[in-house]
């Protein structure tokens, strides 16, 4: 294993008006050729390089059905710009971000990097 391809830390983004969400330098460093896949895994969105797209369909394998139908559905392939912003399909941006709030968290988890909608304190 190479620690150094590994996700880790927290970064917040913020989705701007195209659902465009630009990864942060250091997480596309650790992207290769250009893509990223998006995917459900544990009702999380998640994402990661094409380079782990075979050993988290492998994990995601032992899970039960619902699970693997819910993963391996929702896997999207999105491209990375040159500006490094990936565009989140509609269905994503729905359980991430909300009208007022368009920041969300970015998570690493090892070989994925999680998404979290972010809960304004304000507002509850």
């Amino acid at each position: 294993m190479n620690i150094d391809r590994l996700f880790y830390g927290e970064y917040t983004a913020t989705l701007d008006k195209k659902f465009r969400l630009c990864v942060p330098s250091e997480i596309r460093q650790k992207m290769e050729n250009g893509f990223v896949y998006l995917a459900l895994e544990h009702e999380k969105y998640v994402i990661f390089p094409g380079s782990r797209l075979e050993s988290c369909a492998e994990r995601c394998l032992s899970y039960g059905l619902e699970e693997r139908e819910l993963f391996f559905s929702s896997v999207k392939q999105l491209e990375i710009d040159a500006q490094g912003r990936v565009i989140l399909p509609r269905q994503a941006v729905s359980k991430l971000v909300s009208n007022d709030n368009r920041k969300i968290s970015l998570k690493g988890a090892g070989d994925v990097i999680v998404l979290e909608k972010i809960v304004d304190e304000d507002k509850g």
